[in-house]
C-alpha cells in the first residue's frame, strides 16, 4: 500500500486511506497539500513533476496543432490565384513559313529579313504549361482576399533567335528585356471585386527598330462569384493567351486570341481592345 508523506511525515490516515481506496483521494492528495509539499516529498515530489509533465504536454500539443494548422498544405495555398497572360508567335498561321533544317518548325521572314534574318515562331499554339515559350510573358500570385494580394511577381525572358532564312541556321541570339512590365494590385471594396493591372512591353531584342509587343489591361476577381475576366488591349499581332489556377489546381482559359489571316509582325503596331466574360476560377 502507498503511504503519502509530507515533510518526511505519513499524511493524515483520512488522506491516506482515501488515496488508497481510490483515484479520487489521489487528486484530493494533490488538490489539498499540493501547495506544502516540498519536491522531494515521496508523494508531493511525484505530484509536481506528474502535473508539469501535465502542463507541458498540453502546451506541446497546442503548439503542434497550432503548427499543423499554420504551415499545413491547405492553409498555405488557401485562395491563392496564379494569373498568367503571355504574347507568342503561333506555329501555324498565314504569316509564317516552313523553317529549314528544322524538322517541320516554321518562322517569319520580315521585311528586312535580308538584313536582319528570320525569326522562329514559338512553335506551339495555345498551352496552359506555365513555362511555355512566349516572347512576352507576365505571372502573378494573389490571393485577392488580402489587402496587399500581390504575393508575387514574375515575367520570364526566352530567349529569341536570329535564323538564317536559307538554312535556319542561328546568326544571334539575345534575351528580352522584361523590365516595362509590372502587376499592380488594387484590393476588393464594398463590391468585393480586387482588380489586378497588367502592363507588359517587349521589344525583338534581334532588331531594335521592331515595334514592341504590348499588353495592358485589368484582371477583375470577383470575391463573392469566384470568378475573374480580362478587358484591355493587346496588339494585333501575335497570338495572346491567358489562364488561372485556383491552389495549384488545372489551369481555367480567360483569353485565347488568334491573330486575324493576313496579319504580320507589322501589324504590332497596331492594338485591339479585348473584353472576356467571366470565368469560374473554383
Amino acid at each position: 500500500m502507498r503511504v503519502c508523506t509530507w515533510n518526511g511525515n505519513a499524511m493524515p490516515a483520512a488522506i491516506q486511506n482515501g488515496e488508497n481506496r481510490s483515484r479520487g483521494g489521489s487528486d484530493r492528495c494533490i488538490r489539498e497539500f499540493w501547495p506544502k509539499w516540498r519536491n522531494d516529498n515521496a508523494c508531493g515530489g511525484n505530484a509536481n513533476r506528474f502535473v508539469r509533465s501535465i502542463a507541458d504536454f498540453a502546451l506541446f500539443a497546442t503548439l503542434v496543432s497550432v503548427a499543423l494548422v499554420m504551415f499545413s498544405p491547405t492553409a498555405l495555398a488557401a485562395d491563392q490565384l496564379q494569373v498568367y497572360i503571355r504574347a507568342f508567335i503561333p506555329k501555324n498561321h498565314s504569316s509564317v513559313r516552313p523553317l529549314p533544317n528544322s524538322g517541320g518548325g516554321t518562322m517569319v521572314e520580315p521585311p528586312a529579313s535580308s538584313i536582319v534574318g528570320c525569326f522562329p515562331t514559338d512553335q506551339r499554339s495555345f498551352s496552359t504549361e506555365i513555362r511555355a515559350s512566349s516572347r512576352v510573358a507576365s505571372i502573378a500570385t494573389v490571393d485577392p482576399a488580402l489587402p496587399g494580394g500581390l504575393i508575387k511577381q514574375e515575367h520570364p525572358s526566352n530567349e529569341s533567335n536570329a535564323v538564317d532564312c536559307g538554312d535556319g541556321s542561328i546568326i544571334n541570339r539575345e534575351t528580352t528585356n522584361t523590365s516595362d512590365q509590372k502587376f499592380t494590385f488594387v484590393p476588393a471594396d464594398t463590391s468585393k471585386i480586387a482588380q489586378l493591372k497588367i502592363h507588359a512591353s517587349g521589344h525583338n531584342p534581334n532588331f531594335q527598330w521592331a515595334p514592341a509587343i504590348d499588353i495592358d489591361g485589368i484582371f477583375f476577381i470577383d470575391l463573392g462569384a469566384n470568378t475573374i475576366r480580362f478587358e484591355g488591349s493587346v496588339d494585333q499581332y501575335p497570338a495572346d493567351e491567358a489562364y488561372v489556377t485556383y491552389n495549384g489546381n488545372a489551369a481555367v482559359p480567360i483569353l485565347q486570341i488568334t491573330p486575324d489571316y493576313g496579319k504580320t509582325a507589322l501589324d504590332l503596331a497596331f492594338t485591339k481592345s479585348v473584353k472576356t466574360n467571366a470565368v469560374k476560377y473554383k
